[in-house]
């Protein structure tokens, strides 16, 4: 159910639902690709979760897949087996109204999930994405399951023995089973989300709402979580966030509220939990750098 998405919590998000209290009901206010809002269904300690989002195209696509099952199926195999290339990817970006798969096709074939950005530079798509491709066809020939997609790929990265010659460094040769370190299959892990495709039959209990965080009705015995846009990263999500509001909100809440963010924004309220990571797209001096992700309490506990 849940999508690839800028500053995803997918790789955490056991951690922070571990920790935030059970209630009657759960709201994930910035939900984004709905990571934080897929685990906290599974978890089973709320009866209603409740999904929020701001950005419409997003919001569409979460309905989508919770919704049209055997459609979602298809057509995300579709995508996973046709490469998007540069022209493609550029048509489906400048078209006035786009469709779910669409916005999912330039998630998945983004650099950062930035839905802007093309994947690979016309360098290294010249060879990415006959590569694929050749994946693609592999898993056609052999009947492979949607849901076996990622262990056949990973099977399929050992087995085979296909080199590259490096135009841009002289005689450099790259092996395909080193490809899983390279930016085009590190991308294709975003699709491993859509692999767990079988939660989507449980979706009727997630209730979806595309509004600002403000203007969500929060019921009574709730507990909110917010994934907030990080300082250094609110344009990133393409839209002008107020942290100092957000603080007040966070300060007047009648409610228990749980929020992200790195430890140089506490906002003045209580760490319950933090955790180092590598941010594998930020680097600085050319090393990937690593930075501490906090959770934070505020509200009325």
């Amino acid at each position: 159910m849940s999508i690839p998405f800028i500053g995803s919590k997918k790789s955490i998000a056991k951690y922070i639902i571990d920790i935030i209290p059970p209630a009657e009901n759960y709201y994930d206010l910035f939900g984004g690709g709905a990571a934080i809002s897929e685990v906290a269904l599974q978890a089973g300690k709320w009866s209603q979760v409740h999904y929020n989002e701001i950005n419409t195209e997003i919001v569409n696509v979460i309905r989508w897949l919770s919704h049209d099952y055997d459609t979602a199926v298809q057509e995300i195999t579709k995508l996973y087996l046709t490469p998007i290339d540069r022209q493609d990817f550029f048509r489906i970006k400048n078209k006035q109204e786009r469709t779910p798969i669409d916005t999912l096709a330039l998630i998945v074939y983004s650099f950062g999930n930035d839905r802007s950005t093309y994947l690979w530079c016309k360098e290294k798509e010249a060879y990415k994405i006959p590569i694929v491709k050749q994946l693609a066809a592999d898993i056609i020939k052999n009947g492979v399951r949607f849901p076996d997609f990622k262990k056949y790929r990973i099977n399929w990265l050992k087995e085979n023995k296909i080199y590259r010659e490096s135009n841009r460094i002289g005689t450099e040769i790259e092996s395909l089973q080193s490809l899983s370190s390279l930016e085009n299959l590190q991308r294709l892990e975003r699709l491993q989300a859509l692999e767990r495709m079988e939660s989507l039959e449980r979706q009727h209990t997630l209730n979806i709402t595309n509004l600002d965080y403000r203007d969500v009705e929060i019921k009574p015995d709730s507990i909110v979580y917010c994934d907030i846009p990080y300082y250094n990263a609110a344009n990133k999500y393409g839209n002008d966030f107020n942290h100092d509001y957000f603080y007040n909100w966070v300060r007047n809440a009648e409610f228990p509220v749980y929020y992200s963010g790195y430890d140089t924004d506490a906002g003045g309220f209580d760490r319950v939990w933090e955790k180092e990571h590598t941010c594998k797209l930020a680097k600085k001096g050319g090393k990937e750098l690593r930075r501490v992700e906090c959770l934070y309490k505020g509200g009325r506990q």
